[in-house]
């Protein structure tokens, strides 16, 4: 079999599986629009499908069926997904992922609403057009409680304290091995003095000096800290075990009743933390364009991608929703959050990140381990992705 029948098969394969495991309940006198997203676990799921039974109430002549997709999957599944012969209308990705796809030609360029973050353009903008709506946005931030709290000043902290705190009073939460997951909560540290690793392309040629000196200090605060998974260093803080952790908004629920605060941007030079989030996008395929169009433009308003991640608090925040009436509306931690978008990136997109990733947080975890120095991990990471690149391109 040659190679093109082998993609041709997991073509069908996959188109197989789409019909198969999609929500279908077809009914002639409607038009079906269907959507692929990534929201698979029980809750989620509830909250989704809340809003699309709403949706489907105010327009009855729409009939929107889905298909969930595990983030596990990945990009490969996606590719195939939209390259078969009956792709979804509606895909949900990755902001982090959107590039690609866009440089592919596989999505259809959108009606933009009133306004877009400048930040989130570089991942949805090609040649001037949109080509996919932002829904959520994440990113982490530091949450202090105990006597952590009297540190911080006007939900920011100096650097000073900072390391201070950390290193006198052992009760932070330090990120063990976990993939996707330690770089968000090491590189604003390591971008402490204005370092830009990971933060252009090529990614062999973001190991500067100053995040050297970045990836140095967080070698050195981690000896001091508790480690472990992300989950659990989550439950130490909520415990009271941990005064100190770098983690995501879905906490915040679980600190109703305990006294706390979260920085709207991290302690350092730079203040800056790493930006995720979800979009919406038309397949470039789909026939019906304008109706997948007012759904996805409908999922992303203001008032619905707030319900939704009220009811979803691992959601993160509304992508297209101002910091202003954030803080108008949503408690101090939300608008600490908020904020904190303001002052965080995008990865860059490269077909070789996912590689790259592991081979920095697998280096970062040699010199947390004391198995090299940090100026040993910090070059060896960097001479691996560099033959990364010059194997498979930039």
């Amino acid at each position: 079999m040659t190679i093109k029948d082998t993609i041709l098969k997991v073509v069908c394969i996959c188109s197989l599986m789409w019909i198969g495991c999609s929500n279908q309940h077809n009914n002639p006198d409607k038009q079906i629009i269907t959507f692929c997203h990534f929201w698979s676990e029980p809750a989620q799921i509830k909250a989704l499908y809340a809003l699309i039974d709403e949706y489907e109430q105010q327009n009855p002549n729409i009939d929107i069926q889905t298909t969930e997709l595990l983030w596990s999957e990945g990009k490969a599944k996606l590719f195939m997904l939209l390259s078969s012969g009956k792709p979804p209308d509606i895909i949900h990705i990755g902001l982090e992922w959107a590039p690609e796809f866009i440089y592919n030609d596989i999505f259809y360029s959108v009606d933009p609403p009133t306004s877009i973050p400048s930040t989130l353009l570089s991942a949805i903008v090609k040649d001037s057009l949109i080509y996919a709506l932002p829904w959520t946005l994440n990113t982490r931030a530091v949450f202090l409680s105990g006597d952590a709290v009297q540190l911080a000043h006007k939900d920011t902290m100096s650097l000073e304290d900072f390391t201070h705190y950390i290193m006198s009073s052992k009760s932070w939460g330090v990120n063990a091995t976990e993939p996707h997951t330690l770089l968000k909560k090491v590189l604003p540290i390591i971008w402490t003095y204005g370092g830009r690793l990971f933060q252009s392309l090529p990614l062999s040629s973001s190991f500067d000096s100053a995040s050297l000196s970045g990836f140095t200090l967080y070698v050195q605060l981690a000896q001091y800290g508790v480690l472990a998974q992300s989950r659990e260093l989550d439950k130490s803080f909520v415990n009271g075990s941990l005064h100190m952790l770098i983690s995501g908004q879905w906490l915040i629920p679980s600190l109703h009743n305990i006294p706390h605060s979260v920085l709207s941007r991290f302690p350092g030079k730079s203040g800056l933390s790493v930006l995720s989030g979800d979009c919406l996008a038309i397949s470039a395929k789909s026939t019906k364009a304008k109706a997948a169009q007012d759904f996805i433009t409908y999922l992303t308003s203001d008032s619905i991608a707030s319900r939704f991640c009220t009811a979803l608090p691992d959601a993160g925040i509304p992508a297209l929703l101002s910091t202003d009436i954030f803080k108008k509306n949503l408690s101090s931690d939300y608008a600490s959050f908020a904020e904190q978008c303001k002052h965080a990136i995008l990865l860059p997109s490269t077909s070789v990140f996912i590689e790259a990733e592991k081979i920095l947080e697998d280096e970062i975890m040699e010199a947390v381990y004391g198995r090299k120095s940090s100026d040993e991990a910090f070059y060896q990471a960097k001479n691996l992705i560099l033959q990364l690149e010059k194997l498979y391109g930039k």
